[in-house]
């Protein structure tokens, strides 16, 4: 495998052509002048509003007759399969979770060594020395050893200083040091980290706790996996996570070249695309080249891409960008080649996309001709926060995303998302600390208009308080957006139905019925819905309705 201006490439080997990045350039910077055109803004606007007040009339003309219809069905909200699409395993735990764990490992290792010339007892102290004891004692005794019951008394919920509060509305960098426990960031990097002084072991084995509680709540997940680019190691030492029943794992690209650049990590931008793409074609083009990682891949779905969105960034790169005044005429053809994007700065949200979209593409294209079992969609974050026109870019690449509450402010927008059924995994909490109040999310909206959206909860660490952070998202969003037990069970066959899991499981050990999909259809379908009310909850009549009105 070879990058060939940012695409990754397998001589001697015929495979489909991907779009360039001049024709996706030209295809976007249509589809936003269409977006922007007065006219056509109107037109969807008027079709969303009609959509909205159908939904309303079928609402008081079967309402009562689609909770008679419930009562009838074997199961409940509870019971029916529903999955939290988006959720990132470093914040996957609730606070008490992560308390739990940081105080049994405390007790049963003290002084294990887990950074370089520092124990558990001693990093710990570091963090809360300054913090009083309730009668005013010290926490170092007069022997100078620290008592663990001493540090155990200050170890609280509050004190780890993870959970959503004020300060962290419009102020990405605050939630971003909330995955710091007790503001350490190196026991961040001891607990929540794979790559570590302890091999990963703790995050490890608190990663198997989360996922024990998935079980025991009857939930399942794509769990969020970072692979940074910054070398060639990182998929290896992810694969040692191994493959799980009641989580598929998703992989998170944070945007996070510039930084990288500056800190003499990578030399070009193609160089990040290389480090993230290279083992994914080696084990495809030979699983034994990486065998753990052979092993896992049928537990990884796809991509996401994250950052701060509320960044503003162009809708295409510049030329200026990368040459500023500098550009002259000896700079000829495409000047923006990944190999050349050498200065410290992010590429726009667009020019990310298109290499992740265009490399997973090709890796896709390779599995399929050599016969591999593997198949990767993209769902990235998007519309957050932030430029508009990051939806029109994940419009084009995109099989799903996550968020999207941006689309309130471009109907057109919407409407197209509505037509293609682009899966939308929403988190109104994480929004209401973050982005938007809960009071004013469009979910509601995007709901009753018939968009594919569910919900799930980002960050429990930071934004629940339950073992069950997914039913807190739903109980929230019943009584907050005013929605029927029906209209959850609909939004849950929606998590399945935007999931990677495969039919069976979506059967909850019941009996197919012949001639059905299980729940839903395969990720990134675009059909319509394939429901059995028996497995999914959702009344016929609603499935009728949704399929009439040709929503879906």
């Amino acid at each position: 495998m070879v990058l060939v201006d940012g695409v990754a490439e397998v001589p001697g080997l015929d495979l489909p052509e991907i779009p360039s990045r001049a024709q996706f350039k030209n295809d976007l910077t249509n589809l936003w002048a269409i977006c922007r055109t007065p006219e056509i803004k109107t037109a969807s606007f008027s079709r969303l509003e009609r959509l909205s007040a159908s939904f309303t009339s079928y609402q008081l003309d079967h309402g009562a007759f689609e909770r008679d219809d419930q009562a009838e069905l074997v199961g409940d909200l509870y019971s029916v399969m529903k999955v939290d699409n988006h959720i990132h395993l470093a914040a996957a735990m609730t606070p008490r979770q992560l308390l739990h764990f940081i105080k049994n490992k405390l007790r049963a290792e003290p002084d294990r060594e887990v950074v370089k010339g520092k124990t558990l007892r001693e990093l710990i102290f570091e963090a809360v020395k300054d913090l009083p004891l309730p009668d005013g004692e010290p926490l170092c005794g007069d022997d100078g050893i620290i008592e663990i019951d001493k540090l155990e008394t200050v170890l609280t919920v509050d004190s780890l200083r993870c959970c959503a509060g004020e300060h962290f509305y419009h102020r990405f960098d605050n939630f971003n040091d909330a995955y710091s426990p007790l503001g350490a960031g190196e026991l961040r990097n001891v607990f929540l980290k794979t790559s570590n002084f302890v091999d990963g072991q703790y995050f490890a084995e608190l990663s198997h706790e989360i996922l024990q509680s998935l079980h025991e709540n009857d939930t399942f997940a794509e769990m969020r996996l970072s692979i940074y680019g910054k070398n060639l190691e990182e998929w290896d030492e992810l694969a040692r996570l191994g493959k799980t029943e009641r989580n598929i794992w998703m992989i998170q690209i944070p945007r996070v070249f510039g930084g990288f650049r500056k800190g003499g990590l990578v030399e070009n931008f193609e160089e990040l695309l290389n480090n993230i793409f290279q083992p994914l074609f080696e084990v495809a083009l030979n699983p034994s080249s990486h065998s753990e990682l052979a092993e896992v891949l049928p537990s990884i779905s796809g991509f996401d891409c994250v950052d701060d969105e509320s960044i503003s960034d162009a809708l295409t790169a510049h030329r200026s960008q990368l040459y500023g005044d500098a550009l002259t005429t000896e700079h000829t053809g495409d000047v923006l080649r990944p190999q050349l994007w050498t200065i410290p700065e992010n590429p726009p949200y667009s020019y990310y996309m298109y290499y992740l979209y265009a490399n997973m593409q090709r890796f896709n294209n390779l599995c399929k001709v050599a016969g591999r079992p593997w198949h990767l969609t993209l769902r990235p974050h998007c519309g957050e926060a932030g430029p508009v026109h990051h939806l029109a870019t994940s419009f084009l690449l995109a099989d799903e995303i996550n968020h999207g509450i941006q689309l309130e402010k471009n109907p057109t927008l919407q409407y197209l998302y509505l037509i293609a059924q682009v899966g939308m995994s929403l988190s109104p909490l994480s929004n209401n600390a973050l982005f938007l109040k809960i009071n004013e999310s469009p979910f509601s909206d995007f709901f009753s208009r018939g968009l594919n959206v569910t919900l799930s909860t980002d960050d429990p660490l930071m934004f629940h308080v339950t073992k069950e952070p997914l039913l807190e998202e739903y109980t929230t969003a019943k009584h907050v957006f005013g929605l029927t037990n029906a209209d959850l069970c609909e939004i849950a066959a929606n998590s399945v139905r935007q999931s990677a899991f495969p039919h069976p499981v979506g059967q909850r050990n019941r009996k197919p019925v012949e001639g059905t999909m299980s729940v839903i259809g395969r990720q990134g379908s675009r059909v319509p819905y394939h429901q059995d009310p028996e497995l999914c909850n959702v009344p016929r009549r609603r499935i009728n309705y949704r399929n009439r009105l040709g929503s879906v």
